[in-house]
């Protein structure tokens, strides 16, 4: 979604209810949308990598992590990892 989309939708919402369509694409852009499945994938394999629990990054389960929240945690086990090599 480009910035002016974003824009419009922020705007939109500020007039009247966005669509849930709307709503959903404006989270998703603005990083707060669902976490996807290749998301909890990579988390699974890069904690079974570092044998590290997900609850030593955060305390939200999994299934219910946004996309930035998901970036952030693979960002902290990336880093985890690093230090073992």
């Amino acid at each position: 979604m480009n910035v002016e989309r974003i824009l419009d939708l922020q705007e939109k919402a500020q007039r009247e209810p966005l669509t849930e369509k709307e709503a959903y694409d404006l989270a998703v852009a603005l990083g707060g949308g669902p976490i996807t499945e290749p998301q909890k994938d990579y988390i699974e394999l890069l904690l079974d990598q570092t044998g590290n629990d997900l609850d030593e990054y955060t305390n939200v389960p999994l299934d219910e992590l946004t996309l930035n929240e998901a970036s952030e945690i693979i960002d902290a086990i990336k880093e985890d990892l690093d230090g073992f090599h």
